[in-house]
């Protein structure tokens, strides 16, 4: 699979095979804060949970207009994470939510990299706020460890500030 600049959304690059991310900050350039490339094959508690959500949520969410390809490759990464049916039926509600609003979310505007990350971050959090009062608790266990799981094949970038919080 092939990934262009115009298949990213906002700098993420999800690999759908096995959601490998890498996250290209398209934002950096408007931020001088010192920053660090973090591995999560080696590293994974120092991906943000913060990213980690994202990344995973992207990656398990269709487009508006999904192919069979895609319903079929979303089934199959739904199936991974273990979930009873009425807890995957709920996951998948809140996905298309979460890509219905991820693109209005995350639409540039003239404010700071900074506040982009604050408000897109507050939007993820709010999107994991819902998804954990829905889901049952072994539901959300069993969503937790997959995202926790999911951080060793992730890469980001993290500003040191963030790091050393």
């Amino acid at each position: 699979m092939r990934i262009s600049a115009e298949s990213c959304v906002f700098g993420h690059a999800v690999c759908l095979k096995r959601i490998t991310v890498a996250v290209l900050l398209a934002f950096a350039w408007a931020d001088s804060s010192a920053q660090q490339v973090v591995d999560g094959s080696r590293t994974p508690n120092l991906i943000p949970d913060s990213a980690a959500y994202r990344m995973v949520l992207l990656a398990l969410s269709n487009p508006g207009q999904p192919s069979e390809e895609q319903i079929a490759n979303q089934k199959a990464r739904l199936a991974a994470i273990g979930l009873q049916e009425d807890d995957r039926q709920i996951l998948l509600q809140q996905l298309v939510s979460f890509r219905a609003e991820y693109g209005s979310v995350t639409r540039f505007t003239n404010e700071s990299a900074r506040d982009f990350h604050k408000r897109r971050g507050e939007f993820v959090q709010s999107v994991r706020d819902r998804i954990k009062m829905q889901l049952s608790s072994d539901g959300w266990l069993r969503f937790e460890q997959y995202v926790w799981g999911e951080k060793a094949h992730m890469k980001t970038v993290v500003r040191l500030e963030e790091m050393n919080k």
